[in-house]
């Protein structure tokens, strides 16, 4: 779906998780003696997440799906992950950090395998004159300073970091548990995506981020039925939607 006034905004929230590539950074180390701390060149994908959807000219919400990807062959991750993205034109890709993080990383991975990018991770790429990436780290940071995602989401009372520790990757990867891996990169998508609708709310863009986000935990307990995270996500819900029944029920009594 394009992006334009007519028909609404579509997105892809994207979220990756990395190995470190010791063996290619001992060989840099061995030749610069000034030699940097290991940094994202040397830094490969193992799990992407991309979760998708719309918003209406209308400002309704409206889920798409939630992708999960995994191996330990960085160069098989990019193909199904690029392929994806190119399912989706129009769709703006949103990462949290990924100006610093997900994208140079990625762009590497594909300069490594000769993979031709998709059009969201072209450099300062437009769509009917539009930028096809958004970095909300960037779009609400202050004075210059960036914040963690856990930061804005626990003020926000949203979840987060709810899919495990990032340090498990390593281990995660060597035991080929696919599955508690793409747990890890789909929480933080998850959260993303929820930050997102707060985001876009205060924008004018969406009618309501409760029901948003009420919207994108049902559609994901579901896609995620054996998740470990799956119930905490239910009580996360259930305590959203009681407080838009405690505030509508008082609105209607101030009304009366």
């Amino acid at each position: 779906m394009s992006n334009d006034n007519n028909t609404g905004r579509s997105f892809a929230v994207l979220d990756i998780e990395v190995l470190n590539d010791r063996e290619a950074y001992a060989k840099y180390a061995k030749l610069d003696p000034r030699a940097a701390d290991l940094r994202w060149p040397f830094r490969k994908v193992c799990s992407a997440s991309v979760l998708t959807f719309t918003i209406t000219s209308d400002g309704l919400f409206e889920f798409g799906h939630l992708a999960n990807f995994a191996s330990s062959d960085e160069k098989e991750v990019l193909i199904k992950l690029f392929n994806r993205l190119r399912e989706l034109p129009g769709y703006q890709l949103v990462t949290w950090g990924g100006l610093s993080h997900d994208l140079p990383i990625l762009r590497m991975g594909a300069a490594v395998h000769e993979v031709l990018l998709p059009p969201q991770l072209v450099h300062n790429s437009r769509h009917r004159g539009s930028h096809q990436h958004l970095d909300l780290a960037v779009e609400m940071k202050a004075s210059g300073m960036y914040t963690h995602l856990s930061e804005i989401a626990v003020a926000l009372s949203l979840p987060v970091k709810f899919g495990g520790s990032a340090g498990r990757v390593p281990l995660l990867v060597a035991d080929k548990r696919w599955s508690r891996l793409t747990e890890i990169s789909s929480a933080d998508a998850i959260s993303t995506a929820l930050v997102l609708c707060s985001h876009l709310r205060i924008h004018g863009a969406l009618i309501s981020a409760s029901a948003a986000h009420m919207s994108v935990l049902d559609h994901v307990r579901r896609l995620q039925p054996h998740a470990k995270y799956n119930d905490y996500l239910g009580r996360v819900r259930a305590r959203i939607g009681r407080r838009v029944m405690a505030e509508a029920e008082a609105f209607i009594a101030s009304a009366a």
